[in-house]
């Protein structure tokens, strides 16, 4: 499936945060509003921008 499909299951499986590329950000607005609602969305460039979308709020290792 498209972008679409892939934020509906997203929704679907309670993933509360979507990162898409920039240039498919205006996707979205296809997905109807409940489903919009419940998301944050994350337009990107660079998969450095995905890395640190994805690891935010990661736990960090303890120093030794």
């Amino acid at each position: 499936g498209g972008i679409k499909e892939k934020i509906r299951a997203a929704a679907a499986a309670g993933i509360k945060t979507v990162i898409l590329p920039r240039r498919s950000m205006k996707d979205p607005d296809e997905v109807p509003a409940e489903i919009r609602k419940k998301l944050k969305f994350r337009g990107v460039e660079s998969m450095d921008q995905v890395i640190r979308f994805a690891l935010n709020g990661a736990p960090r290792g303890k120093k030794a």
